[in-house]
């Protein structure tokens, strides 16, 4: 004697059949390069054009140094008077040159020599072009 009610045996039956009708499709592949990376910090030691002194003297072959935002404002450069400022500031850095595909290695090697100059980064975002478009979002001017 069979548990399955006539009802479930019926779906069985339909999802057998849906299942064969399934057409296979290869998903569209899509073109991502990772073209920079915002590195949030954790910094209460003066003002953002302080900061944006300090980070500036970090070289790297691979990376420029563009702003600073603090939530999503731009204040670096050109501060912006009466900008609410908090102990989170982003700082995004581009390849140097464009068209240039960033990997991982470039912002690990980035990561390191913010940490020696005494930064605690809290979270980083890679940049992305999707298919030659920004899949980031943009900053103030840019």
């Amino acid at each position: 004697m069979s548990d399955i009610t006539p009802e479930q045996e019926e779906y069985k039956q339909i999802s057998k059949t849906e299942k064969n009708d399934i057409k296979k499709t290869k998903p569209k592949r899509i073109q991502k390069d990772l073209i920079g990376v915002d590195v949030f910090l954790d910094w209460s030691f003066g003002t953002a054009e302080d900061l944006g002194s300090l980070i500036s003297s970090i070289e790297t072959d691979k990376f420029e140094f563009l702003m600073i935002s603090v939530s999503g404002v731009k204040v670096w450069p050109c501060e912006i008077p009466d900008t609410t400022l908090d102990n989170n500031w982003c700082c995004r850095f581009f390849a140097k040159r464009k068209g240039e595909i960033i990997k991982h290695s470039h912002i690990i090697e980035l990561l390191n020599k913010i940490n020696d100059s005494g930064f605690d980064f809290v979270k980083i975002e890679n940049l992305y072009n999707i298919d030659g478009v920004p899949g980031y979002t943009l900053m103030q001017e840019q």
